[in-house]
């Protein structure tokens, strides 16, 4: 550094000294440039120093005065509100938006009483109708700010909100929204004068990944809604699910607007998902509907339903939906919802002052509480403040002009301003989204409940004196994973271990009841119903009742093919037994050749018997062998239903032609049945027949409905099938078999006691037949000496004629009634006379017949009291009631001592007693004569043979004529 000479500075130390010792001012030297200051330079450096300076402060105070004056102005500003109101159709949305109307018009004065009025200003509310319309909530911004706002607060939907960001940043105009979450509003770049008081999307998204790890579901299902709403979600939880390999998750797509086929179909997709856990990113009219659905599909507890914030007003459209609803589908439709989990961006900041003063003051203006209903209210409210507070700094920074005339070029950081607000403490990103704390609210017992907190470290913290309860009231974190419950009929279990033991025990007794009549083969009962064709219907009964056997427990191929071949090839075996013994008794027409059933050809007609049966185990083997049925499960629910399916259409078509031939054999039981009904058998077969047919008919009618309608219940299904195959079967063998089981052997042992008590029949060489009864016979052995004798028949004396009046009525029928009838017996001339007793007149309505041909049954088993059974070809049989045994055993001989036959005594057929007359004698086609009936025995010849034939031919036409007066008419009469 060059330093002055010396002399310079001892002279400014002169200058400087006298000025500052001495009073006397400094003084001036003139030269001929003019005045010379030596302190301060010459005149004109002077003039110039002060110019500038002069300058400098008129600029000074002229940007004081300026600005001064500027702030000092006071200013009114407008905030403008598009939000849904009064025209909105949506009734939540319209709720929402006519009661944030009435929020920011509570919370206005207070906000410029606190913030505004001491800086000198006034902030004023312009409200716009957006009616959830993207078009109307553009409009409404771009109006309020032609109008003059500084600021926008709306819209509640991102969707609406996002073309309103679009429109107000031309504007300069910064817009808050306490509900938009949408992660597209997240960018600054394209949204630079937006911001929000409530945390966006995409940390929502993070919020439920973290939740999910928390309880530690590994796996769940994601249905979103096709919008920004639903995909911004979506692709962060992907984002996070990706970053972690544990996790896994099935994304279910739905649209905003849907109908129920939809919905029924993301249930269905549901039902089969490996997850319990559900998060639904959706408006919450959308997710009560397809919890509804879930509910009607049949979910259990064991699913665990998780919202996004839009839930919290969920019980709100809880009660406009069962507004209609039957009670108990709505009282059960709440319940299911129960236990539903909302991740909710923390509102109600309990413990911070700032909110607790807001509380007591709304509820110092207001007298309900809707305030605190964790539905956007709070969020939206801060949305003032945040404006007023970010309009109030830019205000000091450019002033009131510039800011009204939205001339700042403010950027957010410089708008927005961290404050205490009605929920908390309120900072922001860089991207003007909200640092927020979340929730899990609970639903419990139709309400929202608080269980948890979520800080900015997404840690989670219990709230006090709370319980998070999950679906079904359950305090235990549940597993993601199903617990399967698989519905088979097992073994162990008690209903079908009983319905296995019943059919256990109806086999035995079947091979029981088989077992007799092996024993009792050579009785007239078992020789009359045909020993090939009962053991064949014990045989069906058995094979049918092993169905249960093969149907319960774990099914797999084999016992899936059994259990239905068991049940087509054993009622096919039921139904050709009963066709073929209906087909007997048409053709035959006779009780007693139906003991004999070799006449019939016993070989033809098992053959046919088994032919259709034979058919079936074709079919279904070759079903069983091609396309068998296999097990499958199908997954409902928590439940795993196994029942057996066909692989292909060719089991399908083989199977159903084996039923149906069982549809062909009942058809043709029916038709036979229908034909035999009238004829009288012995044992009653036909109406036994026909009995048995309706009992099976009832059954399959009840049962048959019932199992395709629990078709998809394999426990259910495996309960109707048993009970209907049992029933149908002890129908069966109660009626058909155990019957005739429990008969026999009483009737073997009246049969010995008949034998011993029987006439003893002589043969002559003129081929008489005499038979001994109680009061007309009597033998006695004529010979001389011990070598023995030859029997001497003792003829009787004449009997007489007997006449009384019995209760009469056809032995067929079951509804047929008893008719008061005189029964008259002529032992000379062999005829036995039915005649009305209440006609009067020398000739009375009746019926003869030919007592030689007349079989009468002196102890029916199928007729109680004391009743015989008279029986004639060509009429239907009458049933005699008779006051006791003993005059029933006494008009049994009379009948008998006239030539009729007890039954079991002879084996003649029915043809041989045919060509009997009145006398006993065989008919023979020769001979002539009118010749008169002799009452004795002894010899031929044309007279007697000839008078044969007119009283045969008379028994005949007499019988054949009076078929109807049996049953009541009179269309012959005999004198």
């Amino acid at each position: 550094m060059l330093l002055p000479p010396k002399r310079h500075d001892a002279s400014r130390r002169r200058c400087c000294q006298d000025t500052m010792d001495q009073a006397e001012p400094y003084r001036r030297h003139y030269h001929h440039h003019g005045v010379v200051d030596h302190k301060h330079g010459t005149q004109a450096h002077r003039c110039t120093r002060w110019r500038l300076v002069n300058s400098n402060l008129a600029a000074v105070l002229a940007v004081l005065v300026m600005c001064s004056s500027d702030h000092a102005r006071a200013a009114n500003f407008t905030i403008g509100i598009v939000l849904p109101a009064n025209g909105t159709e949506e009734p939540i949305e319209r709720t929402f938006g006519i009661y944030m109307e009435k929020v920011f018009n509570w919370a206005l004065p207070i906000l410029n009483q606190r913030i505004a009025e001491p800086a000198g200003h006034i902030f004023h509310l312009d409200f716009q109708d957006s009616m959830l319309s993207t078009r109307l909530a553009v409009q409404g911004a771009i109006t309020t700010a032609r109008s003059g706002a500084v600021a926008v607060i709306g819209e509640s939907y991102s969707s609406n909100t996002i073309p309103l960001s679009y429109a107000m940043s031309h504007y300069g105009i910064f817009v808050c929204s306490g509900s938009a979450t949408s992660e597209d509003l997240s960018n600054i770049n394209l949204h630079p004068t937006f911001f929000r008081t409530i945390s966006p999307d995409s940390y929502q998204g993070h919020v439920f990944v973290q939740t999910l790890r928390h309880f530690g579901w590994d796996q769940f299902n994601l249905i979103n809604i096709n919008d920004q709403y639903g995909v911004s979600i979506e692709q962060v939880i992907r984002a996070d699910v990706q970053a972690d390999d544990k996790l896994t998750v099935a994304t279910h797509h739905i649209m905003a607007v849907c109908d129920d086929r939809e919905i029924a179909a993301v249930v269905t997709d549901l039902a089969s998902s490996p997850s319990r856990i559900v998060v639904m990113a959706m408006q919450p009219q959308l997710g009560v509907r397809i919890m509804a659905a879930a509910y009607d599909h049949g979910f259990d507890s064991s699913w665990v339903w998780l919202g996004t914030e839009f839930f919290s007003s969920v019980n709100e459209v809880l009660d406009d939906m069962t507004r209609t609803m039957a009670a108990v589908r709505a009282q059960g439709l709440r319940r299911f919802i129960d236990g539903l989990v909302v991740v909710w961006p923390e509102e109600l900041a309990w413990g911070d002052p700032t909110f607790e003063a807001w509380v007591q003051a709304y509820q110092a203006s207001f007298t309900d509480n809707l305030i605190l209903t964790e539905t956007y209210h709070l969020f939206t409210q801060a949305c003032l403040e945040a404006h007023m507070r970010g309009v109030l700094g830019l205000v000091q920074k450019y002033g009131a002009d510039t800011v009204q005339r939205r001339a700042t070029n403010a950027t957010l950081a410089e708008y927005l301003v961290p404050f205490n607000s009605s929920t908390g403490h309120v900072t922001y990103t860089e991207n003007g989204d909200r640092r927020g704390y979340y929730q899990l609210l609970n639903q419990q017992d139709g309400s929202l409940v608080p269980v948890m907190t979520i800080n900015a470290d997404l840690q989670f913290l219990p709230i006090a004196n709370t319980t998070l309860r999950f679906p079904g009231n359950c305090t235990t974190i549940p597993p993601w994973h199903p617990i399967f419950q698989v519905t088979i009929p097992d073994y162990p279990q008690p209903g079908v271990m009983t319905t296995l033991v019943f059919a256990g025990i109806l086999i035995m007794v079947t091979l029981a009841a088989w077992a007799m009549l092996i024993v009792y083969r050579h009785s007239k009962r078992v020789r009359h119903h045909g020993l090939p064709i009962v053991s064949t219907l014990c045989f069906s009964i058995a094979l049918s009742l092993t169905t249960p056997f093969f149907a319960a427990g774990n099914p797999t191929v084999a016992t899936c093919n059994a259990q239905w071949a068991t049940i087509m090839v054993g009622f096919g075996l039921t139904m050709a037994s009963l066709a073929i013994r209906s087909y007997r008794i048409a053709k035959v027409l006779d009780n007693r050749v139906l003991s004999k059933s070799q006449s019939l050809g016993t070989r033809s007609l098992m053959a046919r018997m088994l032919a259709v049966p034979l058919v079936q185990v074709v079919l279904l083997s070759v079903a069983s062998a091609v396309a068998p049925l296999v097990p499958v499960k199908t997954v409902a629910n928590s439940l795993v239903v196994v029942t057996c399916a066909a692989t292909s259409s060719t089991n399908l078509i083989l199977s159903g032609s084996a039923a149906g031939l069982d549809v062909f054999l009942f058809l043709i039981v029916v038709m036979l049945t229908l034909k035999i009904r009238g004829i009288h058998m012995a044992y009653q077969e036909s109406r036994w027949i026909l009995f048995a047919l309706n009992l099976v008919l009832i059954t399959i009618v009840i049962s048959l409905p019932l199992y395709f309608l629990y078709a998809e219940n394999a426990v259910h299904s495996f309960y109707i099938r048993s009970l209907g195959i049992m029933a149908c079967n002890l129908c069966l063998l109660g009626t058909l078999v155990l019957r005739p089981v429990v008969q026999i052997p009483h009737e073997e042992l009246a049969a010995l006691h008949e034998a011993s008590a029987a006439m003893i029949d002589q043969g002559g060489s003129g081929g008489t037949d005499s038979s001994s009864d109680s009061f007309a016979t009597d033998l006695s052995d004529a010979g001389g000496g011990g070598g023995g004798g030859t029997p001497v028949l003792v003829t009787p004396a004449t009997p007489k004629i007997h006449s009384d009046v019995y209760d009469l009525r056809p032995s067929t029928g079951i509804n047929a009634k008893w008719t008061r009838r005189t029964v008259t017996i002529l032992p000379t001339d062999a005829w036995i006379v039915i005649t009305d007793s209440t006609s009067g007149g020398a000739r009375t309505a009746g019926l003869a017949l030919a007592a030689r041909i007349v079989v009468i049954d002196p102890d029916p088993h199928d007729l109680t009291g004391h009743c015989a059974v008279i029986t004639h070809p060509g009429m239907p049989s009458q049933a005699v009631r008779f006051t006791s045994d003993a005059e029933r055993t006494a008009w049994v001989a009379r009948a008998s001592a006239a030539g009729a036959r007890e039954r079991g005594v002879g084996d003649e057929s029915s043809a041989a007693l045919a060509r009997r007359g009145p006398s006993g004698s065989v008919a023979s086609s020769g001979g002539g004569g009118g010749g008169v009936t002799s009452g004795g025995g002894g010899g031929g010849g044309g007279p007697r043979a000839s008078r044969l034939d007119v009283a045969r031919m008379r028994a005949r036409t007499v019988s054949g004529g009076v078929r109807a007066w049996a049953v009541g008419s009179s269309d012959r009469r005999a004198s």
